[in-house]
């Protein structure tokens, strides 16, 4: 009975480790040993010493040469110059500042293009697509749902040209995360420097001009990338360098299954992190159960068979039993988990 009374007590206490549980014990149960205070807390449910998840992440690469990826850059009303129609066309002043820029970006060289819009109409899009087409060689093509981007003209080049279309079909970014990734590259080197005469308010960097956007995408090429260990200008100009990063990739591809987790296992969540808040845990105290694949995901339930499709990353296995650790009883929308969408994985459909 004193054993659980003890129980009790230090997990009334809200403490995790023993040194601060270890006090507040010898006050109250004087002939309690130091070793039956370890035994509880060794019991308490716990963060991994070491959450290590990025050997996890689902790399994003393509098996094959000359895949590349498209998106627009808004580049509008971002200035007063924008805004002030009555003093300066449009058509002129998109000369030095584009409406849009149309991006490309090769997704194993990381190599990347910008090339200036007047407007995101599809003979503009059609126009300029077959621009990049003859300066590049590519074999597929992957973007959202832009609609200039699935007109049947632009579906119809790319067929005529034996070119695969891919379009991401949910409204999660993921499948899309190396342009996205890019693009928030071009807007934070979009700053001033020392010798700047304006600060990094003014209007001026709010948009792209024609010169800044080749500054940018010039440096960029010429410059060693932390994905590939190359320049993209480089990788792009030697088709060895690609073939090399696609081995290496499909390589840690299979490496990977070696962490795949088998149906009807027990796992902890971990959880996502949330603006301006402390996360106290980095992993669920409760557990879930999977219930089967879900694309590259996991199908997770609660015991009231409540469900979520989450990445390997976001799971730790603990085994076909759930031990010491309660089955969660639902799983709730919003909270730490971000359990509102199951979107995390994109599917990508073939236009062709």
């Amino acid at each position: 009975m004193e054993q659980l009374d003890l129980n009790r007590f230090i997990h009334k206490l809200h403490y995790r480790t023993f040194e601060k549980i270890w006090p507040h014990v010898q006050e109250n149960y004087p002939n309690v040993t130091e070793e039956e205070v370890k035994t509880i807390v060794a019991g308490f449910v716990k963060d991994p010493p070491k959450l290590k998840v990025k050997h996890l992440f689902n790399k994003i690469f393509s098996d094959h040469l000359h895949a590349w990826m498209m998106d627009l850059l808004d580049n509008t009303g971002k200035t007063d110059e924008y805004n002030n129609k009555q003093t300066i066309e449009l058509h002129e002043q998109s000369k030095i500042h584009p409406v849009f820029w149309f991006i490309f970006i090769n997704i194993n060289t990381r190599f990347a293009e910008a090339y200036p819009l007047l407007s995101k109409d599809v003979q503009q899009v059609l126009l300029t697509l077959r621009h990049f087409l003859s300066q590049h060689k590519c074999s597929s093509l992957t973007s959202d749902k832009e609609p200039s981007f699935i007109a049947p003209e632009v579906v119809n080049l790319l067929r005529v040209h034996n070119i695969s279309q891919f379009i991401v079909v949910d409204e999660n970014h993921t499948s899309l995360a190396i342009i996205d990734s890019f693009i928030r590259h071009l807007r934070d080197r979009n700053i001033t420097n020392e010798r700047s005469k304006y600060e990094s308010i003014h209007s001026k960097y709010r948009n792209f001009s024609t010169k800044r956007m080749k500054q940018l995408i010039d440096t960029y090429n010429n410059t060693v990338h932390d994905a590939t260990g190359y320049k993209p200008i480089d990788m792009e100009n030697d088709p060895k360098l690609e073939r090399q990063y696609i081995a290496n990739c499909l390589i840690k591809k299979q490496k990977a299954k070696n962490h795949d987790i088998p149906i009807n296992h027990y796992v902890r969540i971990v959880l996502a992190k949330e603006a301006m808040k402390k996360r106290r845990f980095k992993v669920s105290r409760e557990c879930y159960k999977v219930t089967k694949r879900d694309g590259k995901n996991y199908l997770v339930s609660a015991s009231d068979n409540t469900t979520l499709s989450l990445p390997r990353h976001r799971l730790i296995d603990i085994g076909e039993n759930p031990g010491k650790y309660k089955l969660a009883s639902t799983l709730p929308k919003g909270h730490s988990l971000q359990l509102y969408s199951n979107k995390h994985h994109p599917q990508l459909s073939n236009f062709n």
